[in-house]
């Protein structure tokens, strides 16, 4: 009997290994995340660590990290708010600069995640979860104190916004304006000096500096505290 149900279990595990299907591999390092993440496989964070270092042929300078290891981390991240942040932390603590690296964006993106349901593909409906939010700001603050204190400017740039996901910091209040008259253009006060009427601009329309445009979309790689699209 006990041979049998041995035999059974193995057939069932088998079975359920190979209706996982292979995530594709190839170029698209996203796409592979994505599918990785989708499985949640016990070792999801690992494997999705393991891709992010293919993803720079096992070198990593941690001031100038691709987009792409940055967004198969924040895959972990997403993927930590379902099976937990204990392998980040531990990566977090970690003397290799890839893994402090990776899981510096990923507990980030985890933060994102647990407080206002940010993910890469609306995984959590914009839904934030308070349970987790409060267990993530009492489990996380020993290893974001540790990232924002890190050499790299990287690193710290992601303990920083780490800590401000833990403690936000209140909006300032309204100033209360009462008792304050408006001051008349024309009275000469509240203008640039010499300028007849107080005017802001006293040049004709023709004259000025053309507005210029927006900043074009950076195509280098991630900067600290954005989130990868």
């Amino acid at each position: 009997m006990r041979w049998g149900s041995l035999l059974l279990a193995m057939m069932l595990f088998d079975g359920s290994a190979r209706a996982a299907p292979d995530c594709p591999v190839g170029d698209d390092m996203r796409g592979q995340a994505e599918c990785i993440h989708d499985q949640m496989s016990p070792q999801v964070i690992d494997r999705l660590y393991r891709l992010a270092l293919s993803a720079v042929n096992g070198k990593l300078d941690p001031d100038d990290v691709p987009a792409d290891f940055l967004y198969i981390a924040e895959e972990a991240g997403e993927a930590a708010r379902r099976k937990g942040p204990k392998p980040l932390l531990q990566m977090a603590s970690s003397g290799e600069a890839s893994k402090t690296v990776f899981a510096a964006r990923a507990i980030t993106a985890y933060m994102d995640a647990v407080h206002h349901g940010y993910s890469h593909r609306s995984r959590f409906d914009g839904k934030g979860d308070a349970g987790l939010y409060a267990d993530a700001k009492r489990i996380l603050r020993p290893s974001c104190k540790r990232l924002a204190a890190h050499s790299s400017r990287f690193i710290r740039a992601e303990g920083d916004r780490c800590l401000r996901e833990i403690d936000p910091v209140p909006p300032l209040p309204d100033a209360d304006l009462t008792g304050f008259g408006a001051v008349p253009l024309s009275s000469g006060r509240g203008g640039l000096a010499g300028s007849k009427a107080g005017a802001i601009d006293a040049a004709p329309p023709s004259v000025r500096a053309p507005r210029t445009s927006a900043a074009s979309p950076k195509t280098g790689p991630q900067t600290p505290g954005t989130k990868t699209r």
